[in-house]
């Protein structure tokens, strides 16, 4: 095995693991923001239902989900780029 490769490799690795993290941060904390306005939607006395429609329907709310929707594919992308890395280590470590 070369050691050098396996090094490069682990590091993409543990770059792609933070990446992966960082982005499921960023998608609870847009997550929650959504939340938030559906939850003041229902305080004013909407079903669940009700309240999660009308919050798509205002200005903030379709803000929040276009956020949603932005850092959902950042999270995709990045958990790819790990089970990539992953691989890329797997196959180093199949062939010493």
């Amino acid at each position: 095995m070369n050691q050098e490769k396996f090094e490069l490799a682990l590091k993409r690795a543990h770059e792609a693991k933070d990446d992966y993290l960082t982005a499921c941060r960023r998608w609870f904390e847009r997550s929650l923001a959504w939340e938030m306005i559906v939850v003041a939607h229902m305080t004013d006395g909407m079903n669940a239902q009700d309240a999660w429609y009308r919050a798509g329907a205002t200005a903030p709310g379709k803000d929040a989900l276009v956020l949603l929707r932005d850092v959902e594919i950042q999270k995709q992308k990045a958990k790819y780029c790990l089970e990539l890395a992953i691989c890329e280590l797997k196959g180093i470590i199949e062939l010493k």
